[in-house]
């Protein structure tokens, strides 16, 4: 059986990785800002690809995992130290620039369910998680939720058809032993409940908008018994 190649790995400081100047990607604020809020909520689970040269660590692949990295060393200093994976000592500069290029772009070719897609995030969102934190900001879950509505199927009307009542239920959805619901606001709306929700999570401790819900529908539920009490 052939030997796995499993490649040298090591923790070492940030401080010490040089970026690569052959890197042809350019990396904006938004997407460090989404990596940052990922490594936040579920660390740092691949590990920056690096060539030691000597006494030098050049960066060959994770350009945006090592700024992001850098972001969040200025707040917290736990965050000062990557978790990287080195290429083999004999790799030569062609090859080091090859696997430069190969590891930006072989990730291209696939497309995504934009469907089942919109319903993971919009999951993620319901449950109280930062959508940053899969890479999406509000503007790329708008153009998401845009798309899904395109590709929606169109019923023909039909005069014999009967109209339908409105279904002023809330929308549920079922995902094994989790109930979903879901309510539909527009984008001001929207913002603002989030907002809201957010400073009552902070504000009372709790770790997530479900737990919010529940204690606001608590807080309803006894406010409307003492209100009939006192009829």
């Amino acid at each position: 059986m052939k030997k796995l190649d499993v490649p040298e790995q090591m923790v070492v400081d940030i401080a010490l990785i040089q970026r690569n100047q052959n890197n042809y990607k350019i990396h904006p604020h938004a997407q460090i800002h989404n990596l940052a809020a990922s490594y936040e909520r579920f660390g740092q689970r691949k590990p920056l690809v690096v060539q030691r040269k000597k006494d030098v660590l050049m960066l060959v692949a994770g350009e945006g995992g090592l700024e992001a990295l850098r972001y969040l060393s200025r707040k917290d200093k736990k965050w000062e130290q990557a978790w990287i994976t080195l290429v083999p000592d004999e790799w030569t500069e062609e090859d080091v620039l090859g696997y430069l290029v190969a590891d930006n772009e072989t990730q291209r070719g696939s497309e995504n369910d934009i469907d089942y897609l919109a319903e993971l995030v919009e999951r993620q969102q319901l449950s109280g998680f930062d959508i940053a934190s899969l890479g999406f900001s509000s503007v790329d879950y708008e153009t998401l939720m845009a798309a899904t509505e395109q590709n929606a199927p169109v019923m023909q009307s039909s005069e014999e058809q009967e109209p339908e009542e409105k279904d002023t239920r809330l929308d549920e959805f079922i995902f094994g032993d989790t109930r979903q619901l879901v309510l539909n606001f527009d984008v001001e709306t929207y913002t603002d409940v989030m907002q809201r929700l957010e400073e009552i999570r902070k504000n009372r401790g709790l770790e997530s908008n479900v737990a919010v819900f529940l204690t606001l529908l608590e807080r309803c539920t006894k406010e409307l018994s003492y209100a009939i009490l006192q009829a």
